[in-house]
């Protein structure tokens, strides 16, 4: 019984401890919340006398008497580490001393400059000094001057010291008493457990002539009872189980046979299904590789008499043909990428290649196509993001055109862009988001849980409308999946739609560096992008604001070629002065060098950001340093255009960038 005993003596103990410990903090939690409102109360309440002393003084600027209140103070409260007297300008009047060496200068404390955004005088609590700071007001609307003291903690800490120590004694004394006694509370509780005990084991021997004391009626006693009522039908519970153990044999051995018989009709159902897949999967592979063949020697020939002497309606019969086979092809290289998913035939490469040269080669493919529908296609890469990374680049460019494909075939008007940007995901393992933006048709919320099943599209009308097999998202899921990634998609109906997947960011650490990253190749010339923009469905105002602004020295910043040639196909760089740089020193440079009208600024980029890039240009002299800066960036998450204004910037454009709303803003900055 020393087990139940021990037990006992633990339980009893591990409660008395908890509940004196808890007793113990929350008292020292107690003293300490109280000491500290007493000294912040205290702290408070000299600053406030020592700003009503000042205040005349200060308003006739005399700093002798000030310094001489301040010293006075000082005296009468030693526990005041610091304190400062500061003009309206927010600049040191007086510390107190007979030099006053700081006299004019920034007061030299972090943190300080939140108590001079209030209205009244506040204090904050550090681990060494209690803080006391605010205005100094004349009337209830005009600052004087403002105050900042800073008090020392020390007295309230050997008081609280003081405290955790008597608490200490107090719970070690309410241990020693607590398990002293639970030890005897234990020793009581056992005695007839032990006696119980005993008797079991005699009877577990095979004495069944055992007498069991059942004094008492508590529990132990009424176990005792208990005991002696099994003792008497021991034997016959003993025969009775033998019979049923008989009986049940016999069933356990006609059950064992049954579930042996289904379990071998289980195997052979489902090796005949699994046969069936196989055998599925494979003519599926084969029949699509053997159609893909010809069909690509179709399509070459009709390249080659295309070169040839043609009147324009051959031309027109030799284009359609070409498209058609074109989406023949297509849908048979996803029936033989489904066919290869299915039986796991697929192989990922792991080599090194360019992200930039990537998505520039998606925008150089696609940017007909959008051209042709009057849509912008861009593309905007996160300045964080290693140019160079390890994976799989044919079955990324797989995945991002049938996005892209997608994307193009729902969207009537506006934009399409494609963006990459770096993530963490919940494990810690670095990410790639890639993300397909439209502004096109939208999608329910009820369809978009069905999005990427197998053969599946928005609705019937959809497929009429639009055509298609629903393999295409299929096979992104599926080969998203197996790089170890994910997909979905955010979408609101005539509100457009954004696809999104992630896959692993694999680099080598030997060779690549956040910090560096090359331009990337540009992906159009600058001529097919003015086309895109400056085309027939062009805004007029946009037509009509070149006379006004074709005197504007503007300078883009922008790492992103496409995206430099973006901006200057938009602004119609032949009617005004345009300079492009690749980073923020960059930036800060040209400014410092030239004489501009507004700057368009970029926020991710390498050697500089943006926002740095901003803040050192509104350090430069007048009138550099009042320049108009525009953020055109792709951040566009809620709080970030306040973060920017706050910067220094004068404004914010997001990514992909409306033409109207950029003639705006060039109308509001430049006179």
């Amino acid at each position: 019984m020393s087990s139940i005993r021990s037990r006992l003596v633990l339980y009893t103990t591990v409660i008395i401890l908890v509940v004196a410990a808890s007793i113990t903090f929350f008292s020292t939690l107690s003293s300490r919340k109280q000491s500290l409102n007493t000294q912040r109360d205290h702290a408070l309440e000299i600053t406030r006398m020592v700003s009503s002393l000042v205040a005349p003084a200060l308003y006739d600027l005399d700093s002798v008497t000030v310094r001489n209140k301040l010293a006075e103070i000082k005296i009468s409260v030693p526990s005041i580490h610091k304190i400062y007297i500061l003009d309206s300008e927010r600049r040191i009047f007086s510390d107190g001393s007979k030099t006053n060496p700081l006299r004019g200068q920034v007061l030299p404390h972090e943190g300080a400059t939140k108590f001079f955004s209030q209205l009244e005088i506040d204090t904050a609590i550090s681990a060494q000094h209690v803080v006391v700071g605010g205005p100094i007001m004349l009337t209830e609307n005009e600052v004087l001057g403002y105050i900042y003291a800073a008090f020392s903690s020390k007295e309230t800490r050997d008081r609280l010291r003081d405290t955790i120590r008597g608490n200490i004694f107090l719970f070690v004394l309410c241990g020693v008493l607590g398990i002293g006694s639970a030890v005897l509370f234990a020793r009581r509780f056992s005695a007839p457990l032990e006696r119980l005990t005993s008797s079991a084991n005699r009877i577990a021997r095979g004495d069944r002539d055992v007498l069991i004391r059942t004094d008492g009626n508590d529990e132990i006693a009424r176990l005792a009872q208990a005991l002696e009522i099994m003792l008497r039908r021991l034997q016959e519970q003993t025969v009775e189980l033998r019979t049923l153990n008989t009986s049940l044999d016999q069933k356990v051995r006609e059950r064992t046979e049954r579930l042996r018989q289904q379990a071998a009709e289980l195997r052979l159902a489902r090796d005949a299904a699994e046969d069936a897949s196989r055998i599925k999967s494979n003519f599926l592979a084969t029949m699509s590789h053997e159609l893909r063949t010809p069909l690509n020697g179709l399509l070459g020939m009709i390249d080659l008499i295309a070169d040839t002497p043609l009147n324009t309606k051959q031309l027109d019969y030799l284009q359609t043909a070409k498209l058609s086979g074109k989406n023949l092809l297509n849908l048979i290289n996803n029936i033989l990428d489904f066919s290869k998913l299915e039986a796991e035939k697929v192989d990922l490469e792991k080599i090194e290649f360019s992200l930039t040269d990537i998505l520039n080669e998606m925008a150089q493919i696609y940017l007909p196509a959008a051209k042709q529908k009057g849509l912008l296609l861009g593309i905007d890469i996160d300045g964080q993001l290693p140019q160079r990374i390890y994976g799989d680049p044919a079955r990324l460019k797989q995945i991002l055109s049938n996005l892209i494909d997608n994307a193009l075939k729902f969207t009537a008007e506006g934009f399409v862009t494609i963006q990459a940007m770096p993530e963490t995901n919940a494990t810690g393992q670095s990410m790639i988001r890639f993300i397909v933006s439209d502004t096109g048709c939208g999608i329910i919320t009820d369809d978009q849980d069905h999005l990427f099943e197998l053969f599946t599209q928005e609705d019937s009308s959809t497929t009429r409308k639009h055509g298609g097999t629903g393999l295409g998202l299929a096979i992104c899921k599926q080969l998203t999946e197996l790089m170890g990634g994910e997909i979905n998609v955010d979408s609101d109906p005539d509100m457009g739609s954004r696809f999104w997947f992630t896959i692993p960011l694999l680099v080598d650490q030997d060779i690549i560096s956040h910090t560096a990253k090359t331009d990337p190749a540009p992906t159009r010339s600058e001529e097919a992008m003015t086309a895109d923009i400056n085309g027939d469905s062009a805004d007029p105002r946009h037509r009509d604001s070149e006379d006004n602004l074709s005197q504007a020295h503007i300078l883009i910043v922008e790492d992103n070629k496409i995206n430099r040639e973006l901006l200057l196909a938009m602004l119609n760089t032949s009617h005004r002065r345009i300079e492009t740089v690749e980073n923020g020193a960059q930036a800060v440079k040209a400014v410092q060098d030239h004489d501009f009208d507004l700057v368009l600024m970029d926020i991710s980029m390498p050697v500089m950001d943006g926002i740095e890039a901003t803040k050192e240009i509104r350090k430069l002299s007048s009138p550099k340093s009042s320049i108009p800066i525009i953020a055109v960036t792709a951040n566009a998450m809620p709080g970030d255009k306040e973060r920017f204004l706050d910067a220094g910037m004068d404004d914010y454009l997001a990514k992909p960038i409306d033409v109207m709303a950029l003639f705006d803003l060039l109308r509001k900055y430049i006179p």
